[in-house]
């Protein structure tokens, strides 16, 4: 190879090709490079939105021609980035120069490029199939982006207007940029150099989309450094009006995802073993899909006819009153929304009785625990008013699961009709309920308002064949006082929840129940009809309530800039959103411990960007892994595919981490936009 250095934007070398004729060649002064051999860079530059496109990595083993790679986009049968790598060691790139003459009897430079690449091994080869049948049209120069070829710039003066042309070679900002580096670095040029120059600007310019470098040594390996997104680090995303990236459909952030070498040998060989690994996958059968549930052992508890709800507001006679009136409120908007098919209802009512669980554990964890009836006007704490009004829609929520639904609205319909616009106290309150209800409901009532913590059951099932089928033994046992409550066992089988009532009074029950088969799992208070500890109490609504807490932590372990992008990104959206802080930003190399243990915690990007991942792996209810993860027993290996996790932060459980999981730096920003 010719001792050079070749840059889209300016080199040492410059080989011109006219329309006809033989290339044209200036040689440098002496070894441009460290080595004596080739350093190569391309910038592939595009001003549309799809220019993040060009991210393919086409490696081709032909039955003709050379094992060759090149720079292209998906279904490209060229590269469009011109930029070439085969197995002879020949090093194509180019960039589009002025237009000269064309000849429609001739052969397109598309064409002839991708003929050059895979079947010639020396730049002689290269400058004949590039050299014959030139159509002239998308005239390229095969180092250099300002052709100083006088018989190159000749071609441009033959246009239709036969306007008068300038022929005079004319240096712009970009060649005075090159022509500077040149003199300092000539003869010491290597890959290190290169990246440090198009990193700069204006070598780097406003459109640039990538950068890619490759050494004589690399080449013989078909292997290159590349970089996806501008080298300078300052990252593009669409934005309304924009003219380098307007936010039309389908477009996405440019993210600077970092210097990785990139080698086809190499990732063919482990493409084949993950298609290997894939299929052995398949083979094991598909992860079944979510079981469907049968509610006819619950019957009319989500089926609740909205004209039937009770109406008007009713005001507390004192503070100590005023967690019947929230807890009113609340389930009444929880009936109110409740959708149809009956399993619809099932599944959202469960998430919203789950969500008023854990805000009631994160809440009484940050302040500490007080009966209902101890509720107060409070500005300075959310437990007074938060705290009473989980339990009381509880309450109202048992109340309803004891009497039955319809049973359950009369006494609601009656509170609010016979006092409405008036205060009620609790007395009364449970007063007329045992009067409509005709039966006692006072015990029942107070084991919400008298006392502090939440029902913490424990729940055993045992079983054995039987001539009719699988027999099934239910035992809930509780320490301390118990509580009074009517939940549900779903019974899974085949695809199939089965959801049976349970009702549970005093110390220990025992329930046995006789089965067609035996289930293949029996899952206890499925509905979250009462309130219980949880190992996971974390929500998103956590940051909403300690945000002035909270760090963000960036991954630094590869893909740093991107990262660096949207944390920043992040910290705006939420700013703006609500907080109007910006929680400070750490990287994982700087957390320490005790900065952990003390905050809650943002984590941005996959554990192979961001170390402090590693201390969380453990705890996670999700499987990791390269750009996948397995989530509740259903594996996500989409690059579209991200999860949001809120999980206790291991180095101090009453704190709560946060996690964005992504497949690909692409889906993060879709993940935190909004």
């Amino acid at each position: 190879a010719p001792r050079s250095v070749g840059a889209r934007g300016a080199g040492a070398r410059v080989v011109g090709w006219a329309k006809s004729g033989a290339p044209r060649t200036r040689k440098p002064g002496g070894p441009a490079t460290a080595s004596g051999e080739v350093v190569l860079g391309q910038i592939f530059m595009w001003g549309g939105y799809t220019g993040v496109h060009w991210n393919v990595l086409l490696d081709i083993q032909p039955s003709a021609g050379h094992h060759l790679v090149m720079q292209t986009v998906p279904g490209g049968i060229h590269s469009g980035a011109d930029f070439y790598i085969n197995a002879a060691g020949l090093v194509i790139g180019a960039t589009t120069v002025a237009q000269s003459p064309f000849d429609p009897t001739g052969t397109s430079q598309s064409s002839r490029v991708r003929k050059a690449a895979q079947h010639a091994s020396s730049s002689d080869e290269v400058a004949a199939i590039l050299r014959e049948g030139n159509n002239g049209m998308y005239t390229n120069d095969w180092s250099n982006h300002n052709a100083r070829d006088p018989g190159v710039r000749r071609e441009y003066a033959v246009q239709p207007d036969d306007a008068p042309f300038d022929a005079a070679f004319a240096r712009t900002n970009r060649d005075v940029a090159f022509g500077r580096f040149w003199e300092e670095h000539r003869g010491r040029i290597d890959e290190q150099a290169a990246v440090r120059l198009w990193g700069s600007s204006p070598v780097n310019r406003g459109h640039a989309c990538d950068g890619t470098i490759t050494t004589s040594a690399m080449a013989r390996e078909l292997a290159f450094i590349a970089h996806h997104s501008k080298v300078t680090l300052r990252e593009k995303f669409p934005e309304k009006g924009s003219r380098r990236m307007p936010d039309l459909p389908g477009a996405v952030p440019h993210l600077a995802l970092g210097h990785a070498t990139a080698s086809p040998v190499v990732v063919t060989d482990m493409l084949k073993v993950a298609r290997r690994q894939r299929l052995a996958a398949a083979r094991l059968g598909a992860t079944p899909p979510a079981a469907t549930v049968d509610l006819a052992g619950v019957a009319g508890r989500y089926q609740v006819e909205q004209r039937t709800l009770w109406n008007g507001t009713v005001f507390p006679t004192s503070a100590a009153d005023q967690w019947l009136i929230s807890g009113s409120a609340a389930y009444g908007r929880l009936l109110h929304e409740l959708p149809s098919p009956a399993e619809k209802a099932y599944r959202q009512l469960a998430d919203r009785l789950a969500e008023l669980d854990a805000r009631y554990l994160t809440i009484a964890a940050g302040e500490g625990e007080l009966p209902a009836r101890a509720a107060d006007v409070a500005y300075g704490r959310y437990a007074p008013y938060q705290l009473p009004r989980v339990k009381e829609t509880f309450a109202l929520h048992q109340l309803r699961l004891l009497l039955g639904t319809e049973a359950f609205l009369k006494v609601m319909t009656a509170v609010h009709s016979r006092h409405a616009g008036k205060e009620i106290d609790s007395t009364s309150f449970v007063t007329l309920a045992e009067e409509m209800a005709r039966r006692p409901l006072a015990s029942l009532l107070a084991q919400w308002t008298e006392r502090t913590g939440l029902p913490d059951p424990a729940f055993t099932v045992r079983g054995g064949k039987v001539k009719e089928g699988w027999r099934m033994e239910i035992t809930v046992t509780q320490e301390g006082e118990p509580y009074q409550f009517v939940t549900s066992v779903a019974l899974e089988s085949a695809g199939k929840a089965a959801v049976r009532s349970l009702a549970v009074r005093g110390a220990r029950i025992e329930v046995r129940w006789v089965l067609p088969a035996r289930p293949d799992r029996v899952v206890f208070n499925p509905a979250f009809d009462i309130p219980v500890p949880l190992p996971n109490p974390y929500t998103w609504a956590s940051f909403l309530e300690r945000f002035h807490d909270t760090l963000m932590v960036l991954g630094t372990a590869r893909q740093e800039e991107a990262n660096h992008t949207l944390a920043l990104r992040l910290q705006a959206t939420l700013a703006d959103a609500y907080s109007e802080v910006l929680p400070p930003v750490v990287k994982d190399c700087e957390l320490t411990t005790e900065m952990a243990a003390s905050h809650d915690l943002i984590v941005l990007g996959s554990f192979l960007d961001n170390s402090f991942i590693g201390c969380l792996q453990a705890g996670l209810p999700a499987t990791l892994g390269r750009g996948s993860f397995t989530l509740l027993g259903t594996g996500y290996n989409h690059p579209d595919d991200g999860a949001f996790l809120a999980v206790p932060n291991p180095f101090n459980r009453d704190r709560v981490v946060h996690l964005f999981l992504a497949n690909s730096a692409l889906q993060l920003p879709q993940m935190t936009r909004r």
